[in-house]
């Protein structure tokens, strides 16, 4: 068996072992790149079914640009502009083959099921949908394994991450912060490589809740129960962070809220300079900040 067969038969396993098809993306890539930070895998606890079974950016997508920023960062002797264009590049190629291939990045457009729903999670037990978030995994993990890092020498020299703000001003407030992390989300800026789709501050709060409260009962990539649910407390405000903002903010995606098409991250700077996204960062930076002084009470 070589090496991309392995990767795509230990992510099927832990699809159905651990019912988290970002995690199961997520396991062997940091096995193969010897990446032993377990606050990752603590992180990707809500960006399962469309940012916790929300039927936003399928789980897979998460699962692959973060396993495409492992790559670039374990092949990288230092983390720069010029690293974080790169992988903004192949994040967005990678979306693009996953949207050809599927028809969409979205959960709830490839699978039909609303996964907040008991019917819905029964919904995944259907073969010719178990079947279809299977194709994506060995589809996902195959891609990671054989891509090559792009290298670009671009004029660019700044990029203002949604996600990186929102892990610097929540180290700035509460101390909390992970630099390992802040790096590999930068693949999700402008929905997900520029793509439109899960909204990248949002996908930075869910996973500092996850930092925070998320899964930590890991053994070798498995858990003591497949059935189990996330922590209650993760449960609990992750839920309502997704609630407050989609009713504020009226949907979960990028494309939708912006009601804009990223053609380069030049347009995206230049949208971003213009302070468009000022009121979500401050949003989830507000919320997470409040939900950790409320816990200290």
């Amino acid at each position: 068996m070589n090496e991309t067969e392995d990767l795509v038969k230990k992510s099927k396993i832990l699809l159905f072992k651990t019912l988290n098809c970002c995690e199961s993306q997520i396991v062997p890539i940091q096995a193969l790149y010897d990446v032993t930070d377990t606050n990752l895998r603590k992180c990707v606890t809500g960006l399962a079914g469309g940012i916790n079974n929300n039927g936003s950016t399928c789980g897979a997508v998460f699962g692959g640009a973060l396993n495409l920023a492992i790559k670039h960062r374990s092949s990288s002797q230092s983390w720069d502009i010029s690293s974080e264009i790169n992988l903004i590049h192949d994040v967005q190629k990678f979306v693009r083959l996953f949207e050809q291939e599927f028809g969409s990045s979205l959960c709830r457009e490839r699978t039909g099921l609303d996964l907040k729903k008991l019917s819905g999670k029964i919904g995944l037990l259907i073969p010719s949908i178990a079947k279809g978030c299977v194709k994506q995994t060995a589809f996902t993990m195959n891609y990671i394994s054989k891509s090559k890092i792009s290298s670009s020498n671009s004029s660019i020299n700044s990029i203002d991450h949604c996600s990186s703000s929102i892990f610097d001003e929540i180290k700035n407030r509460t101390g909390i912060s992970d630099l390992y992390l802040k790096h590999l989300s930068t693949g999700l800026s402008g929905g997900i490589g520029l793509s439109g789709g899960g909204c990248a501050a949002l996908s930075a709060g869910i996973m500092l809740l996850g930092l925070i409260y998320g899964n930590n009962d890991l053994k070798n990539g498995k858990r003591r129960s497949p059935l189990r649910y996330s922590p209650p407390k993760f449960v609990k405000y992750a839920n309502n962070l997704i609630k407050l903002f989609k009713k504020k903010f009226k949907s979960l995606e990028c494309g939708d809220i912006t009601n804009t098409t990223f053609k380069d991250i030049e347009n995206f700077n230049e949208y971003r300079s213009q302070g468009h996204c000022s009121e979500i960062n401050k949003f989830i930076i507000e919320f997470i900040e409040e939900v950790l002084l409320n816990e200290q009470k």
